[in-house]
């Protein structure tokens, strides 16, 4: 909690879960970290992928900033019983490796969302906080393949791009005007 960080508190409330064939959701698992803002925004398990067979949780609400010290905001392997464990520890990586130009809001980072590469090599992940785009590997190597924390952009989406690397979309600045947003491709 507070002045740790800007969450209310946090515990091992988020899930990940599948939608049924009756259109109704049916937890993976359950018990990874979360955590409630001052704001009243909830924050646990931002995105899933699924890379060859296995699949994975990007988990934003770890971390001490969170309310969950033990555990970290990161990568997590989900298997099939339900179980999880931790692949790369980000947070811990994110202030071993400060931006360019820091935003000092997120202490933990604030780890967004994901997708898979075609070769099954790695995870793409973006950060908005910081601003980077980031790999994983399966075995929890972790490298930043773009700083693009000039001017705090916020890269919020990420998808994968034809041409190879990925396409970076951002959440705008406030108060939002239209027409400031872009997209970024960052090459492999």
């Amino acid at each position: 909690p507070p002045p740790l960080g800007p969450e209310a508190g946090g515990g091992p409330s988020a899930a990940v879960a599948s939608i049924g064939a009756d259109g109704c959701p049916v937890a993976v698992a359950t018990g990874l970290p979360s955590s409630l803002d001052l704001l009243g925004s909830v924050v646990g398990v931002a995105d899933v992928a699924i890379l060859g067979d296995q699949l994975y949780a990007l988990v934003a609400g770890g971390g001490g900033s969170h309310g969950n010290p033990d555990q970290p905001a990161g990568l997590y392997r989900v298997f099939a019983d339900g179980s999880f464990e931790l692949v790369a520890d980000l947070q811990a990586w994110f202030k071993a490796n400060p931006v360019a130009h820091p935003a000092e809001i997120e202490p933990d980072g604030q780890w967004y969302g994901m997708v898979a590469a075609p070769d099954g090599s790695a995870l793409w992940v973006v950060e908005a906080n910081g601003g980077q785009v980031l790999t994983v590997t399966p075995d929890g190597v972790i490298t930043r393949v773009a700083d693009i924390s000039q001017g705090h952009p916020v890269p919020t989406g990420i998808a994968l791009a034809p041409e190879g690397g990925v396409y970076v979309g951002y959440l705008t600045a406030f108060p939002f005007v239209d027409g400031t947003s872009r997209v970024d491709h960052v090459a492999p």
